[in-house]
């Protein structure tokens, strides 16, 4: 019986240490899950402690950089690329807001974006929230070759931009895609619109001129298209355009087209730009001797057929208002120069340009006299065309400007300069170099 008994207690103290162990085992497993718990807890805290501080660190730099990029003393020199590359990544519409308000006095032209930029995922998915920084966008070959420019323009995103150009670069434009942009009611806000070697013609400039949605549009440019007087007529005519800037670089009008159309002059128009076109004496005799034309201020006309005929037709065609014109590369002569130098319609004349005309004495007399344009402060001439007496005459006009006066001096021969120069009471003029000499004749000049 003490046997069974001391057995029993033996088996007792077996199972309480057992017990014990276990315990301890488990005590010993669930503190280690506590504190393996505890330091992945810690670890997780502390790495998205480190990344909530690199966050805002990272949001702190690109803030800073942000404000670098908008704090320019000039507005050419804002880099707003860069602006909207920095907002690729970066959705804060906190940031944009801040871009928003401090791009608000920087033009319209230089803030200029592509979808590469401002919606990367085109023609899928949403603009980025920076497209509303732009204001000035071109559609290239490349998306009017993806087939997807309705994509692009039923976007309400376009509600934003101000300038909004076509360059097809001589691929053309197809009537369907222009008919997509004059129906685009989202471009309702532009006031500038160009189209670029788009092989438009003159239907295609009527549709244009026909459209209500350009109502705003202050600036029509079309370079390099064949409008053809019957579209000028059109776009000067249209009943929804009040255009300030008209440019119509070769676009084949005039060749007699003009011959007795009627116009119906816009009041606004400011700019007239038809460089590069047919435009012979009887366009020029059309177009000008229609009234209206009071209120223009720039004139380009270089590189046109017409003579001393149109040069007369400019001269009597009432732009009393006119500051610029560009009559470079133009057959007129001796005296259609003199009829633009004599009108008296070009009270107000800044600049003329007759860079590649050539003309007489007798024109040079007259651009040199006093009283002749009294406004007049740029003349530009291709002196290596000129006869030497009519540079020598231009080189000594006090009332010519002297970048005009100093391009005549560099064409004469040193012995004449410094025979001039003595003549003016310049000393040792005969002994300096010719470009040492300039500047002391024309302070002479100058009185």
């Amino acid at each position: 019986m003490a046997t069974a008994m001391s057995t029993t207690n033996h088996d007792a103290c077996g199972f309480s240490c057992n017990l014990h162990v276990c315990f301890f085992f488990l005590y010993t497993f669930f503190l280690v899950v506590a504190l393996g718990y505890w330091f992945v807890a810690s670890l997780c805290a502390s790495s998205a402690k480190k990344r909530q501080e690199h966050t805002m660190r990272d949001e702190t730099e690109r803030f800073a950089t942000l404000r670098g990029l908008l704090s320019v003393e000039h507005a050419y020199s804002l880099r707003f690329d860069e602006i909207l590359s920095l907002f690729q990544d970066w959705d804060e519409p906190a940031a944009v807001q801040y871009a928003q308000e401090h791009l608000a006095p920087i033009e319209d032209e230089l803030r200029y974006g592509t979808l590469a930029l401002c919606w990367p995922d085109f023609p899928n998915g949403e603009p980025l929230p920076s497209f509303q920084l732009i204001r000035s966008f071109c559609v290239e070959r490349e998306l009017l070759r993806s087939g997807h420019l309705s994509t692009f323009l039923e976007h309400p995103a376009l509600r934003c931009l101000r300038h909004f150009s076509v360059d097809a670069r001589a691929q053309g434009l197809m009537r369907q895609e222009l008919q997509l942009i004059t129906t685009c009611e989202h471009l309702s806000e532009i006031t500038k619109l160009g189209f670029a070697e788009c092989q438009l013609g003159s239907g295609d400039a009527q549709m244009i001129a026909e459209c209500p949605f350009f109502s705003q549009v202050q600036s029509l440019s079309f370079y390099i298209n064949k409008v053809r007087a019957s579209g000028m007529v059109a776009l000067l005519s249209s009943p929804h355009l009040a255009l300030h800037e008209l440019r119509l670089d070769y676009n084949a009008v005039g060749g007699g087209g003009l011959r007795g159309a009627s116009f119906d002059i816009p009041p606004t128009l400011r700019s007239l730009e038809l460089r590069g076109n047919n435009l012979e004496d009887v366009d020029m005799q059309s177009l000008f001797g229609c009234e209206g034309w009071g209120q223009l201020e720039v004139l380009g006309v270089s590189s046109c057929k017409f003579g001393d005929p149109g040069a007369k037709a400019l001269a009597d065609g009432g732009l009393v208002s006119l500051k610029s014109l560009d009559l470079s590369h133009t057959p007129i002569q001796t005296q259609g120069v003199i009829d633009i130098a004599q009108s008296t319609s070009f009270q107000k004349l800044e600049s003329l340009n007759l860079f590649g005309c050539t003309f007489g004495p007798a024109a040079s007399f007259v651009l040199a006299a006093e009283g002749t344009l009294p406004s007049l402060k740029q003349l530009s001439l291709s002196t290596y065309e000129l006869e030497p007496e009519v540079i020598e005459q231009m080189a000594f006009a006090p009332a010519l400007d002297e970048a005009t006066r100093r391009a005549c001096m560099e064409r004469m021969s040193l012995s004449r300069l410094a025979w001039r120069a003595k003549n003016l009471g310049i000393p040792r003029a005969h002994a300096l170099y010719k470009h040492e000499l300039i500047p002391e004749i024309i302070k002479h000049t100058l009185g």
